[in-house]
């Protein structure tokens, strides 16, 4: 559904892409900040990636929604290994740019 007709999707999809922007740029932010026993990091990116999820889905990013889902995971089990935080919070990264942003 990247592309729409309809202005109420339209102004739908065009409010997705600029908060999907924030969320990026947030993410970003919050990698440079997890680290073991980072609660509240960890909260955070779950928070924004499970919204990235459903939201992705709706309007057709489905490879977007797919990693956010994987970061979602990744980030909730408590065993989780931290490069692999790590390397699905980069593939989200990727994904938005390349399928939102289109940069």
């Amino acid at each position: 559904m990247n592309e729409v007709s309809d202005p109420v999707l339209q102004e739908l999809l065009s409010k997705f892409k600029q908060r999907t922007e924030g969320d990026r740029s947030r993410l970003a932010a919050l990698a440079g900040r997890m680290a073991p026993g980072a609660s509240e990091v960890s909260g955070e990116i779950a928070q924004i990636a499970h919204r990235l999820v459903g939201a992705a889905g709706v309007f057709g990013f489905s490879k977007l929604s797919e990693y956010a889902r994987e970061l979602d995971v990744s980030v909730q089990q408590p065993c989780s290994e931290p490069a692999t935080v790590r390397e699905n919070l980069q593939k989200v990264l990727v994904a938005i740019d390349e399928t939102v942003l289109g940069r």
